[in-house]
């Protein structure tokens, strides 16, 4: 765990202290934004490590059968809320610059 905590901050130093695009619009913000989701991919991993942790203390302490319905309904409304959330963002169903694309070069 300690190597994903020297890794994220090591990463968010190096990359932050390099990247220093003045004005971060078009291909650079994109370019930039993929190499932002490599420490958020770490960050993730240590997250999902610290609540497996909290989430088997807490089974083990109180030892309720009902324990296990309830973190799979916190899961399920988890995972519900971001795609809630984020739907509006990702929904590409409008996007057709692949195929204007494909056309133009037919």
């Amino acid at each position: 765990m300690t190597i994903y905590v020297a890794m994220f901050v090591t990463y968010h130093m190096v990359f932050c202290s390099l990247a220093n695009i003045k004005n971060p619009t078009g291909i650079y913000h994109g370019v930039l934004e993929r190499f932002w989701l490599q420490p958020s991919i770490a960050l993730c991993t240590m997250a999902g490590c610290g609540v497996g942790m909290a989430f088997t203390t807490i089974k083990t302490k109180l030892n309720c059968p009902a324990l296990k319905f309830l973190f799979l309904s916190l899961a399920v409304v988890a995972v519900g809320y971001q795609i809630q959330r984020n739907y509006v963002d990702c929904n590409e169903n409008d996007n057709f610059h692949f195929w204007h694309y494909s056309r133009h070069i037919l």
